[in-house]
């Protein structure tokens, strides 16, 4: 397992710290139901992590609480 950020870094081919791309979602005003859109990957977007942020986004008002919550999420490693 691994949480979202790794993931996301993982999808990027990129090395950031979870604080860096909270800082950079946060600062964008990205919510992460956009991430899909706002990522620009090559690749297509794992539905997972669609299925996580609809959850947590539902559920809270998609402020800092909501993104935290999103990066930290547990998903499955890539084959």
């Amino acid at each position: 397992m691994m949480q979202v950020w790794e993931k996301i870094n993982n999808l990027k081919g990129t090395n950031a710290s979870k604080e860096q791309i909270a800082s950079w979602a946060y600062s964008n005003k990205i919510c992460p139901v956009e991430f899909a859109d706002e990522l620009e990957l090559d690749c297509e977007y794992p539905s997972e992590l669609t299925e996580i942020s609809n959850k947590l986004c539902d559920n809270n008002t998609c402020g800092f609480e909501c993104l935290t919550k999103f990066l930290e999420s547990e998903v499955q490693e890539d084959e």
